[in-house]
């Protein structure tokens, strides 16, 4: 059954808030955006990491709320799967600008983010293999080492490869 049950008004309510909050924090990031873009007129280098980071801050403004939204309100299937899917909306487009930055940096500087993705995949491999092995022995705490958790730490990680790829070349 798609619609096992009908959305109360609270919910439906609950539903309308938490889009126009997302929807005012995406106008915000998108306004501060477009000022930078008009300040900026050309595109530059720093135009493109800025825009980058910008996206990252739309996609942290999305995916709390989602996260946050799905595991205290209960709601059908497919209004669940569209909340959902707004998150990883605004991940794919942080990815393709964040690529499109990362071809116009310098090679020291796509060296250094290239060694932080590569020791924070090593460390998220890691984690998730000591993890597979500790719920074989029933040891596995959902609490701190569920899913919502894991991108938590896969971000910790990176920022940790960024931190030691940064020092080691003095950037």
């Amino acid at each position: 059954m798609l619609f096992p049950r009908a959305l109360t008004s609270s919910q439906i309510a609950i539903i309308v808030d938490f889009l126009s909050i997302i929807l005012d924090i995406m106008e915000c990031l998108l306004i501060f955006a477009l000022i930078k873009q008009f300040k900026i007129m050309e595109k530059s280098k720093t135009n493109l990491n800025a825009q980058s980071v910008i996206y990252a801050l739309i996609h942290g403004a999305t995916y709390l709320p989602v996260v946050w939204l799905l595991k205290h309100h209960v709601f059908s299937q497919p209004v669940s799967l569209a909340i959902a899917v707004v998150p990883v909306v605004t991940f794919c487009i942080f990815i393709f600008k964040y690529i499109k930055a990362f071809s116009t940096m310098d090679e020291v500087k796509q060296r250094v983010q290239f060694e932080a993705v590569v020791i924070g995949f090593a460390l998220t491999a890691l984690l998730m293999i000591i993890l597979f092995l500790l719920s074989l022995c029933d040891i596995s705490n959902q609490g701190w080492f569920g899913y919502a958790q894991l991108v938590c730490y896969c971000w910790l990680f990176y920022f940790v490869g960024w931190i030691i790829s940064r020092r080691k070349y003095g950037v």
